[in-house]
């Protein structure tokens, strides 16, 4: 596979790639896993369907295509025919339209929302302002580990080409419960390792290393209101290590088909209450 980035590929079709590849292909969300075993258990129960999927996939296209988002919406998603997504009236809709993401009026109105607390803040608009290349989506073959990486940049400035402009950091949109102290967040949903693993894959598909993470955190939750946060560079190569690990681990596992867990811990883990 070509070490590459592919501007305009939809979500759908970016989580598609390497699904029936016999090489091993791995994203931040799998490295999140603490096992070969919770990895492998993860990667076979990734249907794309969630309604926290669906809602993120809209507000990123809301947020950094609002073109598309407001003037051709019928071209990407489609009026859930429920409430919920979960319904059956809900799941057959969706099987009838696999290339659209059903949404409900109510997502839809809090997608519209986020976006405004997003633009509001000035710093936040000002970065994505200057960000000409969103909505990433990128492959590197790791030949070291004969793997394939990929990553879904939200938004950048540059990707590798001659005479281009080129930013430092690359921005990542998150929805919260938990503005005011976001670093919960990255430690619960292991963001540090998305960021790491992000940063490491941009510089093999682009030749050149960025320093910086910045996440554009939003309210999922009234009021609606963001913030931006990054990672001091310590926090960044501690959590490389931790994904280095973990995907040579993987990488193994895959190799010799032996999903293992905690089976060779010699001996136990230590608690204190």
């Amino acid at each position: 596979m070509t070490t590459t980035y592919q501007p305009h590929l939809s979500f759908r079709r970016y989580r598609q790639i390497g699904k029936d590849s016999p090489i091993l292909t791995v994203n931040a969300s799998i490295l999140k896993q603490p096992t070969p075993l919770h990895a492998k258990y993860a990667m076979d129960d990734d249907d794309g369907a969630s309604e926290a999927l669906s809602l993120g996939d809209a507000l990123h296209k809301a947020v950094l295509e609002p073109d598309a988002f407001d003037n051709h919406f019928d071209d990407y998603y489609m009026w859930s025919p429920t409430k919920g997504l979960d319904t059956k009236a809900a799941i057959e809709a969706r099987m009838m339209n696999p290339d659209k993401i059903l949404l409900t009026p109510d997502m839809v109105d809090k997608i519209k929302w986020m976006r405004d607390a997003i633009y509001r803040h000035k710093l936040a608009a000002h970065l994505l302002a200057k960000c000409d290349q969103r909505e990433l989506s990128g492959v590197a073959a790791d030949k070291d580990l004969g793997v394939v990486r990929k990553i879904r940049v939200d938004a950048c400035q540059g990707i590798g080409t001659e005479g281009e402009e080129w930013s430092p950091y690359l921005v990542d949109i998150k929805t919260t419960r938990n503005l005011i102290d976001f670093r919960k967040d990255i430690r619960n949903f292991n963001y540090d390792i998305q960021a790491a693993f992000y940063l490491d894959t941009d510089a093999m598909i682009t030749g050149r290393a960025r320093s910086s993470f910045i996440f554009i955190a939003v309210s999922n939750t009234p009021p609606y209101c963001a913030r931006l946060y990054g990672l001091v560079p310590e926090q960044i190569d501690k959590a490389r290590d931790i994904y280095k690990r973990r995907l040579a681990a993987l990488a193994t596992a895959f190799l010799e088909r032996s999903w293992t867990a905690f089976e060779d811990e010699s001996e136990p883990v230590a608690i204190a209450l």
